[in-house]
């Protein structure tokens, strides 16, 4: 005997409900094929599995521990379309994507890239913003990961952050820059040049500034601000401004010889860099591949640096 399974979640309906016709408008039925169906199912079991009359359905014995199997049925369907449905909303469409400004502008080119040379790769939507922007834009689904300083997450149990590279803070100047003459740069002849800083009131400068003070400047001379990281480092490359910032996003204006490291021995370690996640898409493609290229991308910039 070989029992229909929507038959017996529609069992489990009737009983719910102890209507045929509340029964048939959940399931989107007509109320004859529901009637057709129960009749199927009463013949393959040998025995009635209703009871109708005025006051309604109600179900017998047999009915009632077939109703429980159609119950554990629906629930388990239920629970399938759950736990598909993260994969559904990221196939063949858009994967969101957060990174802080300065990584999105000086980091993500490479993997990117990368990314989307792979054939069938849906399209990329990329977002900036502040660290506790981004973290809210993944806990309610605005981003599928996001790029950025992540320390614990408030709610572990939806959220997840996973390393990407160390990171520190230097000090940078251009190409040829005076202060390079002689091959030693002091704090002492830093500390009269020009700084060109990210803007104030930003999470980047709050660090810059405890840095400069715990690497020994007691102030510098700050020549301008900036929110576009793009344009800070721009100045500097063009200008005999230094600045501090992040290396690792702009390690490759560093090996193409733009600009150079002032203290290089004199590094100011920051939080790692992280990769924040939404615990329902970690395993749904294209979300891991994505996550893969960026760890790549950031050992390969590792691997450089080293070298």
């Amino acid at each position: 005997m070989e029992l229909d399974p929507r038959h017996l979640v529609q069992l489990a309906a009737i009983v719910r409900h102890g209507s045929y016709a509340k029964a048939a408008a959940e399931l989107n039925l007509a109320p004859s094929a529901l009637t057709r169906n129960m009749q199927s199912l009463e013949k393959r079991v040998g025995g009635l599995v209703l009871d109708r009359n005025r006051r309604g359905a109600r179900p017998t014995e047999l009915g009632s521990r077939l109703a429980d199997y159609g119950q554990v049925i629906r629930k388990a369907r239920e629970q399938a379309e759950f736990d598909i449905s993260p994969a559904r909303a990221l196939s063949n469409t858009t994967i969101k994507i957060g990174a802080t400004q300065l990584i999105a502008e000086n980091f993500l080119l490479g993997p990117l890239s990368e990314y989307v040379s792979k054939p069938n790769a849906p399209k990329f939507d990329l977002v900036t913003g502040e660290v506790v922007d981004l973290i809210r834009m993944v806990e309610i689904g605005v981003c599928d990961l996001a790029l950025g300083q992540f320390g614990a997450v408030s709610n572990p149990e939806k959220l997840t952050v996973r390393p990407l590279v160390n990171d520190y803070l230097t000090v940078l100047g251009r190409r040829g820059h005076p202060a390079l003459v002689g091959g030693r740069v002091s704090r002492a002849s830093l500390q009269e040049l020009d700084w060109i800083l990210p803007r104030t009131g930003s999470r980047l400068r709050w660090q810059v500034d405890n840095a400069l003070l715990n690497s020994g400047f007691s102030g510098v001379n700050i020549a301008g601000e900036s929110q576009s990281m793009l344009l800070l480092l721009s100045m500097v490359e063009r200008t005999d401004c230094v600045t501090m910032v992040p290396h690792f996003p702009i390690v490759h204006r560093i090996d193409r010889g733009s600009l150079v490291e002032l203290l290089p021995s004199d590094r100011v370690t920051l939080r790692p860099i992280n990769i924040l996640l939404s615990k329902e898409k970690l395993n749904v493609e294209p979300v891991p591949a994505l996550y893969r290229a960026f760890r790549r991308a950031a050992e390969r910039m590792e691997h450089s640096k080293a070298a």
